[in-house]
């Protein structure tokens, strides 16, 4: 590392120390055997407890969760025995479009590099929702919500009934026959009504052209054909928001079934139109429709990398694979266009974090005794998470030979990864053991949250991903 006056810093989420050793010491990662040989190598010991948000947040700000306020993705809200997410706050403001505020409760580096003039910026930073001002360019990370102010939903159109073991039932829309067509709505945000709100809904059509193709009719977009088993590209959707506004987004298709009797359609979550963003995605407020402008649409959701359209049963893993291919492709662009406009002074910090969401659906490689790592699933999937280290070294690479002797360069991780193998529902324990209480004749509903809770009787509960909470 230089001690210049430039730094770099490249975060990738969920990069695990012992594949990294492993690969190092097979002479596959030489970018990252370069950086650990000209400046040097350690294990970080991650944040308590090891999620992204938390350990992204106390990277930034250098204090624990006590302080930065990060305890989780998710949070309680006692005042209203509810649940919300901790990654952004969202304020609605009666006949307005909903608000946001930071949730970060400390100064982060940015905040104090940007109060004595040196020119930062901010790529996809993890917990950066709303856009903070610095003194470069920001664009907001992990935390971005979808246009519904929500961490983004995909819906599953189809014809065929719903199957009883149906694991997400809220995110399916019937498809109708209309003539020689299959017709359906999009649902977009919600309108405010003299009595009560509605959502706006665009509608569209999808007809049949042979026995691997259809053509879907979206208003103010015209034809776009589309093929069984392939993305379609960038498509925009126009809402009306009320008060005589409109929300654009964006979104892609992946067409599922198109035969004689049924069709299936994934959409995608709507994003936030990086050319005419509905909130606060950046800064300045016109570095997203910038970087549009040069790039083309680009994902903006926090999480754009969709590991419940496989979870959910909706697409295979080799559908999950070229949507993650298009995520790594914008960060880079991003990251080197940052890189080439750095000042003499200055700080740029990115991250990557395709690499985790691809750990999740394929970490059975890294455990033979995983239940689905049989022969072949191996064969066809066992290389796929050394591929991704192996290309991300290619970027730390491409970084390596932009930055000159005077640029100090920091590549780090958030946490490792493990193996999942096993779940365990905290709140049934805790009911069991007697420090949560249910209402008498209450529908044991998943869905309700904490609704059938007795809080006159409950003196612990859990929330979010293995938080346990006293109630007060």
């Amino acid at each position: 590392m230089s001690k210049g006056k430039r730094l770099v810093l490249l975060g990738i989420d969920g990069q695990d120390p012992r594949i990294t050793e492993r690969l190092l010491s097979e002479s596959k990662l030489p970018n990252f055997q370069r950086l650990a040989q000209t400046g040097g190598y350690a294990r970080l010991r991650t944040t308590n407890p090891a999620q992204s948000p938390v350990a992204w947040t106390t990277l930034a700000t250098g204090v624990n969760p006590g302080y930065h306020g990060i305890f989780d993705f998710l949070s309680p809200i006692p005042e209203r025995m509810s649940i919300d997410l901790a990654v952004m706050r969202l304020r609605p403001r009666p006949g307005g479009a909903p608000a946001f505020e930071t949730v970060r409760q400390a100064e982060a580096f940015w905040d104090l590099t940007t109060a004595r003039d040196i020119h930062t910026s901010v790529i996809h930073w993890p917990v950066t929702f709303p856009a903070e001002k610095v003194s470069g360019h920001l664009l907001s990370g992990l935390g971005t919500p979808d246009i519904h102010g929500r961490l983004g939903n995909y819906t599953y159109f189809t014809t065929r009934p719903l199957s009883p073991g149906d694991k997400a039932p809220e995110k399916v829309q019937k498809l109708r026959r209309d003539g020689c067509c299959w017709a359906g709505e999009i649902q977009g945000p919600m309108l405010a009504g003299l009595t009560r709100s509605r959502p706006s809904m665009l509608p569209f059509r999808l007809q049949r052209r042979g026995a691997e193709e259809a053509i879907l009719h979206l208003p103010n977009t015209g034809e776009v054909v589309l093929r069984v088993g392939k993305w379609s590209p960038w498509l925009r959707a126009r809402f009306s928001a009320g008060w005589f506004r409109k929300v654009s987004a964006i979104f892609k298709c992946l067409l599922l079934q198109a035969d004689d009797r049924d069709c299936s359609l994934y959409a995608s979550p709507l994003e936030i139109d990086p050319e005419a963003p509905c909130f606060d995605l950046s800064w300045p407020p016109d570095y997203a429709p910038q970087i549009a402008r040069e790039l083309g649409p680009f994902h903006t959701l926090g999480m754009p990398e969709d590991t419940k359209g496989v979870t959910d049963y909706r697409f295979g893993l080799d559908s999950f694979l070229e949507p993650c291919d298009a995520v790594l492709k914008e960060r880079e662009w991003m990251l080197y266009r940052e890189l080439d406009l750095l000042p003499q002074q200055g700080v740029l910090a990115a991250a990557f974090d395709t690499l985790d969401r691809v750990q999740h659906l394929f970490w059975a490689s890294e455990d033979p005794a995983h239940p689905i790592a049989n022969e072949a699933w191996q064969a066809k999937w066992g290389g796929v998470i050394e591929q991704y280290y192996m290309r991300l070294d290619a970027v730390l690479g491409s970084v390596l030979e932009r930055i000159g002797p005077q640029t100090a360069l920091l590549a780090f991780s958030d946490h490792g990864f493990a193996s999942f193998r096993r779940a365990v529902h905290l709140n049934r324990w805790l009911t069991e053991q007697g420090y949560m209480a249910a209402q008498l004749g209450a529908d044991d509903d998943s869905s309700s949250l904490f609704r059938a809770v007795d809080w006159g009787r409950t003196r612990a509960y859990a929330c979010g991903f293995g938080a346990i909470y006293l109630n007060l």
